[in-house]
């Protein structure tokens, strides 16, 4: 318990002297409450682990290895935000110490924002990536779906810009874009990929989001827009096929929602703007997904397909969304 009260006074001491580490998170009460560790009880090893999360998401390195979880495990208020409250919290967890009732109004010792409400595909355990490009400044923007330092998005001859949702950001034609080396993000027979963009110019042919080589024009698929039509690259293990909208519901210079489906089981791929459905293609083939390769951002292999204007909110999950999910990714805010 000694050790507990020097650790909570270390932590107020911290509050005081460098504030607060804000990140996107995305969390739900542990069990038990405030294990960081994933040992099963919550101490004071969780308390420090705590503490030293904050602390590296200030300095914007990556997450300590005791934190038992993505970033979200860390968020013990679940206000979105990692810093020394959810520290403080995690003390009162490990002290046995009931948490105010002004966080948790029913007594069951999981802070109201926590408990888990209607699930939305944004809280959905199969998003394997989520970059909100909410920076605004800098040169990364951060995979929410993991914390600041894990798979983060590098701009090249990018600039941030206003967006519906605070920050985006925007490309010229060059083929600059940001790029971000990972494990495989999706699955080859069953996958969603939703963007928010902005086109400045949609006559040419435009990479928005791909899985591939910034440097070569190997990818395993990429999402296109072309004279205001959207276009699907997919590659097989025995083939490579392009599938593009009949329709052109791409418009220039307004924010608009794009959502690609890959759909084996239905044997569909599936094309949505602004949550509508647009078009559907026969599909049955399961995508390549060896090597592992990048998820590029408005970046062309080569120059002719690099992306002009602005992007915000990328997200994919490794299952295929329902229209009405997609209905609600793609709801104005």
């Amino acid at each position: 318990m000694k050790r507990l009260n020097q650790i909570w006074a270390a932590t107020l001491l911290a509050a005081l002297v460098v504030g607060v580490a804000p990140t996107t998170a995305l969390s739900l009460c542990l069990h038990p409450a405030g294990d960081l560790t994933g040992s099963g009880f919550t101490d004071v090893a969780d308390a420090q682990c705590s503490i030293i999360t904050t602390l590296r998401l200030l300095r914007g390195e990556p997450l300590p290895i005791c934190l038992a979880g993505p970033v979200a495990t860390a968020d013990a208020n679940c206000d979105s935000h990692i810093n020394v409250a959810d520290s403080l919290l995690v003390i009162q967890y490990a002290m046995r110490v009931p948490i105010s009732p002004i966080l948790d109004t029913d007594g069951d010792n999981c802070p109201d924002k926590c408990t888990p409400q209607t699930p939305t595909p944004y809280t959905d355990p199969a998003l394997v990536a989520l970059y909100l490009f909410d920076e605004g400044q800098g040169m990364l923007t951060a995979d929410a779906t993991h914390g600041e330092g894990v798979y983060p998005l590098t701009l090249t001859n990018a600039e941030w810009v206003p967006s519906i949702f605070g920050h985006g950001v925007a490309f010229d034609i060059d083929g600059k874009g940001v790029a971000a080396p990972r494990p495989e993000t999706t699955t080859p027979n069953a996958f969603t990929v939703g963007i928010w963009a902005k086109p400045a110019d949609y006559n040419k042919l435009q990479t928005v989001v791909a899985n591939g080589n910034p440097y070569s024009m190997q990818q395993h698929w990429a999402l296109y827009i072309a004279d205001g039509r959207m276009m699907a690259l997919l590659n097989t293990v025995d083939m490579q096929d392009m599938v593009i909208t009949p329709t052109r519901p791409v418009v220039p210079d307004e924010w608009q929602h794009l959502t690609m489906v890959v759909d084996v089981d239905q044997e569909q791929l599936r094309f949505y703007h602004n949550g509508v459905l647009v078009y559907v293609h026969p599909w049955t083939e399961e995508l390549n997904t060896e090597p592992a390769l990048s998820l590029i951002v408005g970046m062309g292999a080569t120059t002719p397909v690099g992306y002009c204007g602005a992007v915000d909110e990328l997200a994919i999950w490794a299952r295929v969304l329902t229209d009405a999910e997609i209905a609600e990714v793609a709801a104005m805010p």
